[in-house]
């Protein structure tokens, strides 16, 4: 058993996915409280579009690649559920043409994805940040924007 009173659930690219999935369950299933935010990063709400071609293409596709098909199910089920939590929503672009990406995304993941309306409806806070997919992790803007969302009231992940 953990120690902690509260939480603050932080994840990038298909970790967002994942992380949106797990606090709407343990928020909302086991009625668990001690989850007070969450932020994620360069998410491919509506999916990566290049996963279709993986998913017909091989004989053996990867499992988790289904899940990331725009509008997939799992993608829906997760934007249909209402999220508990105040959510920040930082998405990426620096962009650079790329096979199988719209014109406009961040080195793999398309801006139309992670501005998906259904995941930005649900936001509390969405902030555009002009690094690629990757270099965000290390930028001194993600690293003062999620530090002023912790801060923030109703995130007090930090204050307990």
């Amino acid at each position: 058993h953990h120690r902690f009173k509260k939480s603050h659930v932080v994840a990038h690219s298909m970790g967002g996915l994942v992380a949106r999935r797990a606090v709407q369950m343990i928020r909302n299933e086991k009625r668990e409280t001690y989850i007070s935010s969450l932020t994620t990063i360069s998410t491919p709400w509506n999916g990566v579009t290049s996963t279709v071609l993986g998913t017909l293409g091989l004989p053996v596709p990867v499992p988790c690649w289904f899940d990331l098909k725009p509008d997939g199910k799992f993608v829906s089920k997760i934007l249909s559920d209402p999220l508990p939590v105040p959510h920040l929503l930082i998405s990426t672009e620096k962009s650079r043409f790329r096979f199988a990406l719209e014109r406009k995304n961040d080195g793999s993941v398309s801006v139309a994805s992670q501005l998906d309306p259904r995941a930005l409806s649900q936001a509390t806070a969405c902030l555009m940040i002009h690094e690629n997919h990757d270099s965000v992790l290390a930028a001194e803007q993600t690293l003062y924007a999620v530090g002023a969302f912790l801060r923030s009231p109703g995130t007090d992940a930090l204050h307990q």
